[in-house]
Parts: C-alpha cells; sequence; structure tokens
C-alpha cells in the first residue's frame, strides 16, 4: 500500500434561505382532544403543531367530556335574577342585586353551598363588563367589584373618600 492520502470534498457554497415554516398563528386551529386543564394544543394550516402551557387553568371538563376553554364573563340567567360565568365549572355565580343576601355564591357540588353578602347593602344593579360587575354605591362612598377568573370569584372593595365605612 501506498501512503495515505485524505481526499479533500467538493462542497459548493449555497444557501438555504431565511426559515420562515415558525407556526402561523393566523391558521391555527384548536385541537381539543389533545388539550388538557392547563394547556392548549393547536395546529396550523402546514400541520405544525404548537402547544401553550399556562400556570393556572385555561379549560374544564364540559358534560360530554371534553376540555372546553374557560370563558369568565357574567352572563345573565335564564332564571333566579343571577349572573354566572359563561363557560366554567366552579359553580360560582352573582347577584343581580346589590342588597341580595348571597351577594356572591359559591357552589363547588351539587350538595354543598356558600354565599357572602353585604349586610346594609343599598339596591344597586351591577355593571357588568366581561368579567368584571362593579356595584357602584353599594354603601356609602364603597364601591364593590366582583371579577369571574378560572378558579371563582375575585372581591374587591373600593373605598371612594377617607369617609368611607372601614369595617363591616
Amino acid at each position: 500500500l501506498g501512503p495515505f492520502t485524505r481526499r479533500q470534498r467538493q462542497v459548493s457554497p449555497f444557501s438555504t434561505g431565511v426559515d420562515r415554516r415558525g407556526f402561523d398563528r393566523s391558521t391555527a386551529a384548536r385541537r381539543a382532544e389533545l388539550a388538557g386543564e392547563r394547556f392548549d394544543v393547536f395546529t396550523d394550516s402546514a400541520g405544525r403543531m404548537q402547544k401553550r402551557v399556562s400556570a393556572g387553568r385555561v379549560n374544564f371538563k364540559d358534560a360530554k367530556g371534553a376540555w372546553s376553554p374557560i370563558d369568565p364573563t357574567w352572563t345573565a340567567a335564564a332564571s333566579g335574577g343571577r349572573y354566572g360565568q359563561k363557560a366554567n365549572d366552579v359553580g360560582a355565580d352573582i347577584a343581580a342585586s346589590g342588597d341580595d343576601p348571597d351577594l356572591v355564591r359559591f357552589s363547588p357540588d351539587s350538595n354543598h353551598t356558600v354565599g357572602e353578602g353585604l349586610v346594609g347593602a343599598a339596591k344597586v344593579t351591577p355593571t357588568v363588563k366581561g368579567p368584571d360587575a362593579n356595584y357602584a354605591g353599594i354603601l356609602a362612598n364603597i364601591d364593590v367589584v366582583l371579577s369571574a377568573n378560572p378558579s371563582g370569584v375575585q372581591e374587591s372593595v373600593v373605598l371612594k373618600s377617607a369617609q368611607a365605612a372601614t369595617s363591616w
């Protein structure tokens, strides 16, 4: 055998161009069968998949057992004069009047319900916008805002002046 000679490969330079094949959100379709309580999966028109993960709940199991997106928007109930979340399984609802003894009500299951109201509250109708219900003037110089979220309701007491009560 003769001495070893390394062969040189002939390589022609070329460019692959810019990769524009990233996930296309404009054509994304939610894949409910692949979703879970804290994540959603989407497929774009080219078949690429994207998983969006959240620290909190984004979906709930609907009556058919499928994962459906949570929509905490307050909607008026057909009966009972209360507002419930548009799409959620937490069982939270709020009253249509500030003087209701169950201003906020939570039902974790069909056998248990807990409610709270505000003693001396005025008969005010809430201004409902999306997940927020504002009971303006529910007490003198006080508003109450009830905000729906995936895990229930957040209550905010807004003191509108220094003369507002500080205990209830």
